[in-house]
């Protein structure tokens, strides 16, 4: 008849929980996704910036006004569009949500 089959060894209870545990975290880490501020310029930073990449790369970044303006500047020489007036938009709100801590003062607050 047929011969008889040889198996591995079964995995282990913890291996397979271990198995079922990475197969969740996908959609967990998904729910957790850091996203943009509520504020004036969101709309138009998400809409312009996104045209070459996730608007949610500055998450994390903290410049001044004259840093976010160069940040800007050099998007714009590479190919970004948008008027004047979007483009200062999306300053001001990089330069409020995202600003750079005060010399000395680890949160940037005073």
């Amino acid at each position: 008849m047929f011969p008889a089959l040889k198996l591995g060894p079964r995995p282990n209870r913890a291996a397979l929980f271990a198995l079922g545990l990475l197969a969740a975290l996908p959609p967990f880490a998904h729910a957790q996704k850091k996203q943009l501020p509520e504020g004036p310029g969101k709309v138009t930073t998400q809409r312009i910036c996104s045209g070459c990449h996730a608007a949610e790369i500055v998450i994390g970044k903290q410049l001044d006004r004259d840093g976010w303006e160069q940040l800007v500047s050099s998007m714009v020489d590479k190919g970004a569009t948008g008027t004047d007036d979007e483009f200062n938009q999306i300053i001001d709100y990089l330069a409020t949500n995202f600003p750079k801590p005060q010399t000395g003062d680890k949160n940037g607050q005073k």
